[in-house]
Formats: structure tokens, C-alpha cells, sequence
């Protein structure tokens, strides 16, 4: 074509009869390369099947492989020359890239099939030369290599250990993938039951963590039953894992079940593997606990303890001491509590254990929130919710969430506390969590009382009672802190008989489920009989059961809880005639809450004053 008096005109019909004119991006692409020298030609192809970005020592080694080509350096000069490659300084030395990523898969696309299983293993191979000392570096992408060739058993092993990596920086859904393919490719193999059941473990980690849980238990269980031969401790790992799925999911009758059968598989190994008996018995004492049984929780905790402290098994003897912490908060043991739980901590960050982080910051913001101490226990809560959302565990992000509302409700920045509760039921709800999902029902609940919204509390806590007792005894507890909201909610409506029920059934499960009556669900109880017995005007009924409370909440409870029962003191007081009994009372819970920076309550008793 030619330009004449401003418009465009055919020069020679000849040119196009004789020559073919490539009509798509992708055949100017091809056109430009065929008409290099064979040489540069080579580079590209062979740079094609490396990637998009590359060195020139590995480009270098597949040259020699190929092409016994000895320097490729100035022909990649040239090609950067003419735009088809560019140096990538910023990334490392001698690093170059295609220009467009279009060049490249064109260039791919190009190639015959039958030539890419030749040319992916001397690419794979010529890592594995060039990359000896730091292969490991390497794994993604001899994985991608090798599985491109009939290699499967290196294709496998690269896989596997790709899986691996991914799992420990928890890109959850590329281990998932890697572990995946690592189990295909097993298939193809003998020889390789171990590789194939490390893959299986790995996989149901993953699914395990991002709150898959029946796809987890179906993998661990197909492991086990695949592999009868397995070393016995590592079926009972395995079986640990398993345990772990079913107290997530509140079947504490499932956990127990599993952690008796891995112990029947340590009685194979004599007195081998203490860290993994300590673990199955710190497990025993977390069922225990579960269920209110503080006594037995203690003996099992200590039990485990005894065979890890003093030794380098950091992780077990940490979970352990997380786990007494949580064991002396319940019995109200607050500096055992912490120093439990503090031990834990140092322990975990010494080992970089994200996850374990994650729980011991958890159980540190419990404690802060119960000193009373918001802004401590809003910032570590926070940290340990970050953790849980950087490895992806969809429970521990429901607890940071329901953690974070707790705090907000308790200072009186209602919506924030909405917004997080809010949070917490969503992704409960998701990966179908009976017990988080009624935390989320009676936290909300509990909000909505406080703000008068009468008809979405009842909705809340009326929903959260049957996943309370779906959940199992690990959630009598707080099935009893829905009672007493029940008993709380009827008496704001004037529904005494019914406030009176709810009240008979905290007795009868407290009754059941603590053996210490100086607990604060206790106290709880004791006001809320209180309060009922004011309502039905038999003050002396209830200054015996609100003075029962405060002496309780005195010995063993926060001083929010103090603060509450001076309020409801003063406010029986008053109905006494006992005026500056009354006004002492409300000074006194004026003072505590203004201390604590309880806004909701304080502006409670103000009004009251």
C-alpha cells in the first residue's frame, strides 16, 4: 500500500497474490518470529516453555541441553533490542521477561504437543542443576514442570511438597490444589502409600481450617481406613486431627469416642511419644472442660503437663497451659489464669506458631475484658483476629468478631457491637457452626435487650437455645446465660411467672453443670432472683437473694458485675425506704462503672440518681 494525494492505494497486486498476509494478532506475532535466525528462534520457544519471566543461567543451561548452545547472552541483547524481551532488574540479576504475555503464549501455542513433554523436562531438569543447593525454593514450579512430562513420581514429588508450603504460609486454596493433584497422581504410582497418605493429611488440614468440616472428616477417615499398616502414632495424629473436627462441631461424644481409639494405638508404643500422649490427654481435659467438669479438666491438663514441662516440646506444653488458663478463668482463679495463659504466649511467640498466637491472645483478651481493661482487650482480641483471618481459620474469625462485639456492648458503643455480632453470625452460619452461630443469636439478643428492641430479642435468644443444646454440654454454660437474658427479658415485659420459669431452669442446670456455687453465673442467678422477687413485692426474698449476688460477684466476680449489683441494691433500697442506703449504693456503682468506662451503666445510674 501507498500513500497518494491523502488516501491510500494498492502498490503492488502482485505482493499480496505471492505473499500471505496474517490476518489475527497472534499470526503477526508467529510472522515476526519465523522470520528471525534459527538461533534467536530457539531462545524464544525454549524461554516460552519456562514461562513469562526467567533467568538467563537457567535459559543458558536449557540452551546447552538443546541447542549446545554456550553463551545466550547476546542473543538476548538483541531480543530486548528489539522488543520482544525486557531485563527485569527490579526483580533480580540476569532476570528477563516477554514484553506482552500474548508473545509468550503465542509462541507456547506454537509448539507441537508432542515436542512439550521433551522440552518441559529439560526445563525441569535444567532447575534442578542450576537450582541444587535451594530446591526447595524451586517447588511450584517443578511441580508445573514435571507434571507436564511422564514423570509422575517427580511430578508427585514436587506437587506434595508444594502442597506443603502453601499449607505452612496458608494459602489455603493453592494447597488445597496442590495436595489434590498430588493424590491424582498417586494413583498412577506404587510404592508411594506414604507420599499418598501425607498428601491425605494435608488436604484435610486445609479443609479443616477454613471450616469444611465434613469434607475434613471424610479424608481423615478414608486415610485411616486406606492404610490399616500406618505407623501408630501416626494414626493417632491423624485421628487427633479428627477429634479436633468434632469439637469444632460441638459432637464432644465423637471427640471423646476418637481420643480413646488414639490411645489404644499408643499402647503400641509403649512409652514412645510422650509430646503425643501429652496432646491426647491436654485433649481429654479440653472435653471435660467442655462439659463443666472443672475437677477432671485440672487432672487431665496436669497429667499432660507433667510429661512435656521441662522439655523442647514448646507447642504441646503451650496448648496445655492455654488450656489451664482456661481452666482456673472458669473457676474464677483470675492470676493463675493469667499466668497460665501468659506462660503460653511467650512460648508461642519463641516457636513463630501463628495459630497458637491466635488462640493465646484470645484467651489474654478474656481475661483483659474481665479486668475491665476495654482498650487492652479491644487491641489484643484484634490482633488475634488478624492472625485468624491471615491463615484463613472461618472459626477464629467468628470468635474475633463475637470477642470484639462483647467488648463494644460492655462500653456502650452499640453499633459497633451489632456490627461485629453481625459478622460472627454470617460466617457462622456459612460453615454451619451450631455453637457460634447461637453465640451469635444470644449476643445479639443480649444487645437488643439493653436497647429495648423486646420482639428481636425474643427472636434471638429463642434461636439460640436449640443450637445451644444441638452444640452439646461444651455449651451449658452459656445455655444458661440465655436462660438468665429469658428470665431478664420477661420481667422488662412484665411477665413475672415466666421470668420465674426461666429462672428455675438456670438453677437446675447450674446445679448441674458447676460444682463451685461462688461462680458468676451464680451471681447472675442470685440477682435475677433478686429482681423477681422485688417484682412480686417480696422485698425480704429478695434482699437475701441480690446480698447472696453481691457477696458472690465480690469474692470471685469483675467489677463491672459489682457495680451492677450495687445499682439493683439501690434500687431494692429505695423501695425499702431506705434512702441513703440507696443513694451509698448507687455512689458506689457510679464510681466503679465511671472507673471502668461501662458507659451504658453508668448513664443507668445517673438517671437513677
Amino acid at each position: 500500500f501507498g500513500l497518494q494525494d491523502g488516501r491510500w492505494h494498492v502498490v503492488s497486486t502482485v505482493g499480496l497474490e505471492v505473499e500471505e498476509v496474517p490476518t489475527t494478532l497472534r499470526g503477526l506475532m508467529m510472522a515476526r518470529v519465523d522470520r528471525l535466525p534459527e538461533d534467536m528462534k530457539n531462545v524464544l520457544r525454549d524461554a516460552a516453555v519456562i514461562g513469562l519471566q526467567f533467568t538467563a543461567p537457567l535459559l543458558t543451561e536449557v540452551e546447552r541441553r538443546l541447542h549446545a548452545t554456550a553463551d545466550v547472552s547476546p542473543l538476548l541483547q538483541r531480543l530486548v533490542d528489539m522488543g520482544l524481551l525486557v531485563e527485569r532488574p527490579e526483580v533480580g540479576d540476569q532476570v528477563y521477561a516477554f514484553r506482552h504475555i500474548l508473545t509468550q503464549e503465542t509462541i507456547y501455542g506454537s509448539l507441537m504437543r508432542r515436542q512439550l513433554p521433551d522440552l518441559h523436562r529439560t526445563v525441569a531438569e535444567s532447575i534442578e542443576a542450576v537450582y541444587a543447593s535451594d530446591l526447595e525454593d524451586q517447588a511450584e514450579v517443578l511441580a508445573f514442570h514435571y507434571d507436564r512430562t511422564s514423570m509422575r513420581a517427580k511430578a508427585m514429588r514436587y506437587t506434595l511438597l508444594s502442597g506443603e508450603r502453601a499449607r505452612s504460609r496458608f494459602s489455603n486454596r493453592q494447597a488445597i490444589e496442590y495436595y489434590s493433584r498430588a493424590l491424582q497422581l498417586s494413583q498412577h504410582l506404587d510404592g508411594y502409600r506414604a507420599e499418598r497418605w501425607q498428601a491425605a493429611v494435608g488436604l484435610g488440614e486445609v479443609e479443616q481450617r477454613i471450616g469444611e468440616y465434613e469434607e475434613a472428616i471424610a479424608i481423615y477417615q478414608a486415610a485411616l481406613e486406606e492404610w490399616e499398616e500406618a505407623a501408630p502414632a501416626a494414626r493417632a495424629r491423624v485421628m487427633l486431627r479428627v477429634v479436633e473436627v468434632w469439637d469444632k462441631r460441638g459432637d464432644l461424644e465423637q471427640a471423646e469416642d476418637w481420643l480413646r481409639r488414639a490411645l489404644i494405638q499408643l499402647e503400641h508404643v509403649g512409652s514412645g511419644h510422650p509430646d503425643l500422649r501429652a496432646t491426647l490427654y491436654s485433649e481429654l481435659g479440653w472435653v471435660a472442660l467442655r462439659r463443666g467438669d472443672l475437677a477432671s479438666a485440672r487432672d487431665w491438663l496436669e497429667h499432660g503437663l507433667q510429661l512435656v514441662d521441662g522439655t523442647d516440646h514448646y507447642d504441646v506444653l503451650s496448648s496445655i497451659l492455654n488450656r489451664l488458663g482456661a481452666v482456673y478463668y472458669h473457676r474464677s482463679e483470675w492470676d493463675q489464669a493469667a499466668a497460665c495463659v501468659e506462660r503460653a504466649l511467650e512460648l508461642r511467640e519463641q516457636l513463630g506458631d501463628v495459630v497458637g498466637l491466635a488462640r493465646s491472645f484470645n484467651n489474654l483478651g478474656i481475661l483483659k475484658k474481665n479486668a475491665c481493661r476495654w482498650d487492652e482487650a479491644l487491641a489484643t482480641y484484634q490482633r488475634s483476629m488478624e492472625m485468624m483471618e491471615l491463615i484463613g481459620d472461618a472459626e477464629g474469625i467468628a470468635i474475633g468478631h463475637t470477642n470484639l462485639g462483647n467488648v463494644y456492648i460492655e462500653i456502650g458503643e452499640w453499633e459497633k457491637a451489632e456490627e461485629n455480632y453481625l459478622r460472627s453470625f454470617v460466617i457462622a452460619r456459612r460453615i454451619e457452626h451450631p455453637y457460634e452461630l447461637a453465640q451469635a443469636h444470644m449476643n445479639l439478643g443480649r444487645l437488643y435487650l439493653l436497647q429495648g428492641r423486646w420482639e428481636e430479642c425474643a427472636r434471638h435468644l429463642d434461636a439460640a437455645i436449640p443450637l445451644y443444646q444441638e452444640a452439646g454440654a461444651r455449651a451449658n454454660l452459656n445455655l444458661n446465660d440465655a436462660y438468665e437474658l429469658q428470665g431478664r427479658l420477661h420481667l422488662e415485659l412484665g411477665e413475672v411467672e415466666a421470668a420465674e420459669e426461666w429462672a428455675s431452669r438456670s438453677y437446675e442446670l447450674l446445679s448441674e453443670v458447676t460444682q463451685i456455687e461462688e461462680s458468676v453465673e451464680w451471681g447472675r442467678y442470685e440477682r435475677l432472683r433478686g429482681r423477681i422477687a422485688q417484682k412480686k413485692g417480696d422485698l425480704e426474698a429478695a434482699r437475701r437473694h441480690l446480698d447472696r449476688s453481691m457477696a458472690i460477684f465480690e469474692r470471685s466476680g469483675p467489677a463491672l458485675e459489682i457495680g451492677r449489683a450495687a445499682y439493683w441494691s439501690a434500687l431494692l433500697a429505695l423501695e425499702e425506704g431506705r434512702a441513703e442506703e440507696a443513694r451509698r449504693e448507687l455512689t458506689r456503682a457510679r464510681e466503679l462503672f465511671a472507673q471502668v468506662g461501662a458507659a451504658a451503666d453508668l448513664q443507668r445510674v445517673e438517671e437513677a440518681m
